[in-house]
Formats: structure tokens, sequence, C-alpha cells
């Protein structure tokens, strides 16, 4: 505020000054205010204060629009150069670039532009200007040699070997592809000579040259000398989650005294590599030394990559299908294999429903992640009885989720376009990459969605639909991990927040969430064969369970915990049910036996008293569970359901005479009663007001279980002479008795 109140003041002085001179006087020293204004005050734009009159708008330098699918004009490729009028209309115009930021700047281009041109409309502060162009024809511009030869230095009368060398043809509109050795040529003589300093590396395509001088040097004899260091054929080696590190088989150059290089074979080198499984999230490395001198070696880094399935993700919205790949060879479409996808999301958008696929997956360190999709386009438009997939901008019609949290997706995040072909079918089964980079990993479980939404743009395909979607093949997650320097060492374990045992959890195949603090700050999740855990065995029971654990490397740091198995109710309402019609599922008011009050709603199985009565077969509802081996407590809840009225009123009843309950096809042996219920206000306290009866412990299986309530035909009979079968709620599994 201090600032503004200077400036202004520093522009009405100005202004003053040339207040009844000339008019050039006076623009003179606004020039002089807006020096002034751009040296003391640079982070505040002089056109805060003024009214856009104007502009004249250009494309920005080194921008070109092409044929390639790609073509879509932005904001961001052109510049404004504005009029603008201070708010004291005796103040001269200026002109100033507008800064997007403060003065936002729409365009809109046919949906036909990436593959017609066409007119684009520029629109500022209601101003609309129109620009056209015409596409561009992508055509070769240059060669680049990415990765050197192996030999870079020769002896008179040598070949040049290009072995190592990777060469890429780059294109007027920034793409490139890769080479292969049949398709450039090696201009050189039959014999090098020392006069020779370059190789002359050249390409052709479309009527289009181009060539690069690679360096070489030329010597009259020629000894390599012996390796003084070593380096790995890539950057980095992946692996699978899970596969053992050692696994790994980087490729590996030596490098000699003459400078060239040579790729040694696994028999000369010595590999270093730690015994564990990798895990994504944490940081590994190779270390390769020669196997006759250990003092030469190169560290490689290792990225640990998983690999997810599009129909194997949760999908909601969407559905899975099955289709066969086209590619283009040569500029053809071919048929390829059968590809399986997660895809027709925009059905659910367009109607404002959820349209999503997500996966969820374990990290053992914050790390950065990238995401690569395989997917194919949705964006089909009819031009000129032509058919093509136009580019898909991913951020017009998806959002990015990292663990609820919404990741910003750059405009340059594109998935590409292709025809034109006469049909449209092919089209939309030709796959393409495309990434998200830098995606923030925690330790521990994460979650990435891709919720699809109406295009932003506004676009719509050739069905006037909003192309809210894509066919999702696959997504791979990888991550180089964080790596934990050598001095930094575990303070202290904790188990992960979130995790928790369940009932019928498997304690020997279990992989604990045990986490490590570093003194740096860093946490890395441990794998069990880092600590010593000490754990029941068997499957996961009612009641409470400890587990703790220590370093391998320093007992002294160790976790302990006590985990609670609290009950397992099975509803009523999920059990199978055998019967008439009668017995189903009804969700009423509950009544408390005390005071007849309304205290809850629940859902019950009703009706057994009817199909008992009138049903030649059998009435019973059968619960089937995974269960745990061992002595289990049992409870019922249930109703009252030997009713009489005058007034309403049930009569108690021992459960044996209306129930035979069954596990896993023995008799239980119960004597347990149900409460009477005298002077009811209505019937319905009646029939909900429900009881939770404690059985016998049962003794239970590893497994498949099931518990059977049958309804006895010999029940007593109730005011309707029906047997009095109550209604049931839920089965409980508890402690067992004593415990």
């Amino acid at each position: 505020m201090k600032k503004r109140l200077i400036d202004i003041l520093v522009l009405s002085a100005i202004l003053l000054t040339g207040l009844g001179i000339s008019g050039g006087t006076v623009l003179s020293s606004y020039l002089k205010y807006q020096e002034y204004y751009k040296e003391n005050y640079p982070e505040i734009d002089p056109t805060d204060y003024a009214k856009l009159i104007d502009y004249k708008v250009s494309l920005k330098e080194g921008t070109s629009y092409y044929a390639n699918h790609r073509a879509k004009p932005v904001a961001s490729d052109f510049v404004l150069l504005g009029t603008f009028q201070p708010n004291n209309e005796e103040e001269p115009p200026f002109e100033a670039v507008i800064n997007p930021e403060k003065r936002p700047i729409t365009i809109s281009s046919p949906s036909t532009f990436s593959v017609k041109g066409g007119e684009v409309s520029i629109t500022c502060d209601s101003i609309t200007k129109t620009m056209n162009f015409a596409l561009e024809k992508v055509c070769l511009d240059s060669l680049e040699v990415t990765a050197k030869p192996y030999k870079i230095k020769y002896a008179v009368g040598e070949r040049f070997d290009p072995s190592g060398m990777e060469v890429y043809a780059v294109y007027n509109d920034g793409s490139s592809k890769r080479l292969t050795k049949q398709d450039y040529a090696v201009k050189e003589s039959s014999g090098l000579t020392k006069q020779d300093t370059s190789i002359t590396i050249a390409y052709e395509e479309g009527g289009n040259h181009a060539h690069i001088e690679e360096p070489i040097e030329v010597v009259d004899t020629l000894n390599d000398g012996s390796i003084v260091s070593l380096a790995p054929l890539k950057s980095t080696y992946e692996i699978e989650d899970g596969q053992k590190v050692k696994n790994v088989e980087a490729e590996i150059l030596g490098v000699y005294e003459s400078g060239n290089r040579k790729l040694l074979a696994q028999s000369d080198l010595l590999l270093m590599a730690p015994s564990e499984t990798a895990r994504l999230g944490k940081a590994y490395s190779l270390t390769y030394a020669i196997r006759n001198n250990h003092q030469i070696k190169v560290e490689v880094p290792v990225t640990v990559k998983r690999r997810f399935e599009g129909e194997n993700c949760a999908i909601s919205g969407g559905e899975t299908n099955a289709e066969p790949e086209y590619r283009y060879v040569d500029g053809t479409l071919v048929k390829g294999e059968e590809v399986t996808f997660a895809g027709g999301f925009a059905k659910a958008v367009e109607k404002g429903k959820d349209g999503s696929i997500k996966f969820t997956f374990v990290s053992y360190g914050e790390a950065l992640g990238r995401l690569d999709l395989r997917c194919a386009n949705s964006y089909l438009e009819q031009i000129d009885e032509q058919y093509y997939m136009a580019p898909l901008q991913i951020n017009t019609i998806a959002e990015l989720l990292v663990n609820n949290k919404a990741i910003n997706i750059p405009d340059s995040v594109m998935l590409s376009g292709c025809g034109p072909l006469a049909e449209y079918e092919p089209l939309y089964n030709v796959y393409s990459d495309f990434s998200f980079l830098d995606l923030p990993l925690v330790t521990g479980d994460n979650t990435i969605a891709i919720r699809f939404k109406k295009s932003s743009e506004g676009a719509l395909n050739f069905w006037n639909e909003s192309p809210s979607t894509m066919n999702i093949d696959s997504l791979e997650l990888s991550s180089m991990g964080n790596p934990v320097e050598e001095d930094d060492e575990v303070t202290s374990l904790s188990f992960q927040n979130n995790f928790a045992l369940h009932y019928g959890d498997d304690l020997d195949a279990i992989s604990l969430p045990i986490i490590a603090e570093y003194a740096s700050g860093k946490h890395i999740l441990m794998t069990n064969e880092e600590l010593s855990i000490d754990k029941p065995s068997g499957k996961v029971g009612i009641g409470d369970i400890e587990i703790s654990a220590a370093l391998r490397s320093n007992p002294d740091i160790s976790v302990s915990k006590t985990f609670h198995i609290g009950d397992v109710i099975l509803q009523a309402e999920s059990a199978k049910k055998s019967g008439s019609s009668k017995v189903t599922s009804a969700t009423e008011a509950e009544y408390s036996y005390e005071d007849q009050s309304e205290t809850n709603v629940a859902t019950v199985i009703k009706g057994m008293d009817n199909s008992a009565t009138n049903y030649s077969g059998e009435t019973s509802l059968s619960f089937s569970f995974a269960g745990v081996a061992g002595k289990t407590g049992l409870i019922v809840r249930c109703d009252n359901a030997y009713f009489f009225d005058s007034p309403y009123r049930t009569e108690a009843i021992n459960l044996e005479q209306c129930i035979d309950i069954q596990v896993n096809g023995v008799s239980l042996s119960f004597g347990v009663a149900l409460p009477s219920i005298a002077n009811a206000t209505n019937p319905d306290v009646c029939w909900m007001t429900l009881f939770e009866l404690r059985l016998p412990d049962v003794n239970l299986r590893d497994g498949e279980n099931v518990i059977k309530i049958i309804a006895k035909k010999d029940a007593p009979r109730n005011k309707w002479n029906e047997c009095s079968i109550p209604r049931f709620d839920y089965i409980k599994l508890t402690s067992p008795i004593g415990e």
C-alpha cells in the first residue's frame, strides 16, 4: 500500500509538471515516468491503471503450425502489443505488451485446425482479432547424434565403425525418430587416412537431405591401451517391482586410454548388487568393477517400475472391452493383436456422473514417480469425407489426482492424433503413449486416479459428444527412489498409520508396513527381511494380537503394537434365504425394550413364520464366511415372534423351540429365552424390539464355514396360528465365554 501511494504521488507530480505545455512534452514526461516506474517498482504493472483500447497481434518468434495432427493454437503462441489509455484521459495513450496473467487471452480455432489450419480468433478485454494460418508440411530438417560411436580413434586403413552410435532424424516441427544403420549412409573412402577428421552421416527422406559430421581421429598405428574407466550403456536400467535387484544385467562399456569404448562381456565384470527385492519408491544401484581390477568401477542407478492393466484397475462409469490394435507400418494401418482396455467413460461424464479409473499401490519411500500411459484417442473428426483423430489435450478432458490431491497437467501433455482414413473404426484402436511426470509419492499406501470431465474447451467429436474418454490399455508407474546416505541412521520405527489387522488375515503371509524414520527426516518402508518380527502365526481371530519388530542391524530400535480384533457381524439380509416368497428383507423402525421408544432403524429378515407354517420345503438362513480355526463366541439378534394381543404382547419362549442352528452341519444345543413384552403401545413394538442372545461357543475351521438357522415347523403357534419364528437382524462372532 505504501508503494502504491508513493507511485500515485510520483505520477501526479510528473503529470502536473506537464500541465500547460505541449502534448509532446506531456508524452515525454510520461515516458520518463514509465522509465522511473520500471526502475523503482518493477513488480507493479503500469497497465493496471489503464484501459486497453486496441492491440496488435503477432505470432511469437519461432512458432509455427505443422501438419502433424498436433497443431493447436494457444495463448502462449501469440504476442499482443496493446495500446492503453490511462484512467486520467488527459494523459496520453501508451503501448505495452499485454501480460496474460493480468489480462487473460482466449484463443479459439476450428476443430479441424490440426488437419486444415484456418482462422484463429484472439480475444482480450472483449477485443477480438483474427489471423489465418496454413499448416506447414512436416519435413526433414537435420540429423542429431545423441550417442557417440564406441570407436572414435582409428589406425590408418581402418573402416569407420558406427557401433554404439545413435542417430536421430530431426524434423522442422521439433519431432524426431531414431534411425537404424540401414537408414543412413556413411560417406567414407575404402580406408581411413590421417586427413580424415570426421565422417559424414547422411540421410534422405521425402526429397529432403540432411547430413552431420561426426568427429574422428586417425593415427598411423593404434594401441587402445588399458581400461581407465567404465560407463553404463544407458543412464538407468529398469526392473519390475518384486524382482531381485541382482537380476538386472546392465551393459557396461570399458573406456580405454585411447578414448575408444568397447562393450564388455559379463564374464569380464564383477557385479556388486544388493540381494534384496526391488520395491517401488526405494533407491537402488548396481556397482560394476573390472574383475581383475576392483578399483575401476561404476555405479548404475536402477529404476523400479510396476505395470497396471487398465481393465484391472478400479473403474467407475466406464467399461472394459477388447478390440484389435492397429499400427502404422510405412504409413499404412496394419491390424495387430487384440488389446483389452478400460474405456467408455464419456457416457457417465455426459450424464454428470463419475467417470474415473484409479489404482492403489505401495511406495517404499517418499519419491517422485513417472506414470506412462498407453491409450487410444476418442477425438474423432470428419473432414472432407475423411476421418481423423484430432490431438487430445489431456488437461481439457481429465483431472489427475495423487492421494486425492489434484496434480497440474501441463498443456503439453497430449494424446496424439492420427488419420486420414475413409473409415473411422481402425483409428479408434491406434495406441500412443504420453506421460505424467514428477508425481509425489508418499511412504506407504498411494492412490492415483484419472477423473474424466466434459471438455473444458467445449470440444465435440464427430457425434457431437465431448471427447471425455480414452481407451486405456496400461499404466506403468516408475521411480528411481530417493537414496539414503550411508551416514544417515534410523532413529525410530512405527507402524503405518492406517494399518489394521482384520478377522481372517493370514499372519504368516502378511507383510507388515513398518516405517523407519531416519535422522535426515526421510521415511522408508522396511521390508520384512530388514526386521526381526515377533508375531503369532496362523489366521487372525477375534481378540487382541500383539506384534513387535526390531531392526536386524540395531535391535535397540524397535516398535510394538497391540491390535484389537472386534466382533464380526454377519447381516441377515446378506444370508442365503430358503423358503417361500414371504421370506424377505425389510427396513423398519426399531424399539427399545426398556421404554418402547424408537431407537434406530434396522434391516431384518421377516416372513420366516409364514413360510415355516405354509411352505412345504425348508425355511432357513445360511451364513457362509471365511472363518478362523478355534473356539468362537456366537450371538444371534432377533425379535420374539410369540405374539398375542388384547393388549399387544409377546410371551416368553425358548429360542430352541423355534429354530435349529447348525454350524458346519452340526446342530447346536442351546437354551436361551426370548423375553416377554407386556402392554405394548402398538404391534410394531413386539416384532421390532430386538434382542441379542448369547449362544454357546462354537468351533470354527480355517476357510469356509456355514452357520445355518432353520425354522422349526413344530414351533409354538402365535395369534395367527403361525409358527413363532423370529425376525433376524444378524449373527455375531465374538470372543469366547470367559475371555
